[in-house]
């Protein structure tokens, strides 16, 4: 994967790319940058023209912190326009799924597939998502100490994670508080697939299930794993975007 900066108004995203074929956009999770999903990048790019990009995170060059999911929106619909991007599939993953559905519902350069790991395609209330975050990552921390597969990732985490919020102090803090808009009116604008964890330490429950399968025309697949299964996984993952996306 090679890296690259791109500017925008305000910023200047880093991402990286790799590979040829039909484009294809991820978006990093929650305190996480391009530098932990290069080894599922340079899987994906076996079949696609990837793109992972830093929007406000990582090696990405701005001055306003965000507030909003809507703040990542702009940008990420720029780098499209300008990069010249056209019929991609989109990815994603925990955080970005809330981004990523929110774009594809406002965009006018909307993907021909969305794809969506570990995270919900219809808007969680944000009081309720800060209870579910500290659940969450105790639970998830206490499940991957276990095995020494675990430690490995816990320390690609740490490794990327620490230099962005060093950089970024405070967008890194203020990235689990942007608030998310709700909508009354949910619908699926392209082909769309909700994939969950059984043991997802966030979203897994009868809550969210329900909630995602009242909306028409999306797809859900439920895998075993935890919040962060693709990371044990990541040619599971890679099959998953493969499969529902010939």
């Amino acid at each position: 994967m090679k890296s690259n900066y791109f500017q925008v108004t305000g910023q200047t995203i880093h991402y990286v790319e790799g590979g040829v074929g039909e484009p294809l956009i991820l978006l990093p999770s929650l305190y996480l940058t391009s530098k932990s999903y290069e080894g599922i990048g340079e899987l994906l790019a076996k079949y696609y023209h990837v793109y992972i990009l830093d929007i406000y995170k990582g090696k990405s060059a701005f001055t306003n912190s965000t507030t909003s999911i809507v703040d990542y929106c702009i940008p990420l619909e720029e780098f499209i326009k300008g990069k010249k991007i056209k019929k991609y599939t989109l990815i994603g993953i925990s955080a970005s799924g809330f981004v990523s559905s929110y774009f594809v519902r406002h965009t006018k350069v909307a993907p021909k597939a969305l794809f969506l790991f570990s995270t919900s395609y219809v808007p969680l209330e944000l009081g309720s998502m800060n209870i579910r975050l500290i659940k969450g990552y105790m639970q998830l921390f206490a499940h991957t100490t276990k095995t020494r597969a675990g430690i490995k990732i816990n320390i690609r985490w740490f490794t990327d994670s620490i230099p962005f919020f060093l950089r970024h102090p405070h967008q890194f803090i203020k990235e689990a508080l942007n608030r998310c808009p709700i909508e009354n009116t949910i619908t699926c604008v392209c082909p769309t697939t909700l994939v969950l964890a059984e043991k997802d330490e966030f979203f897994s429950g009868v809550p969210v299930l329900t909630a995602n399968s009242l909306v028409s025309g999306l797809s859900i697949d439920v895998v075993k794993g935890n919040h962060t299964w693709f990371f044990d996984s990541p040619e599971i993952f890679v099959e998953k975007v493969r499969s529902k996306n010939n």
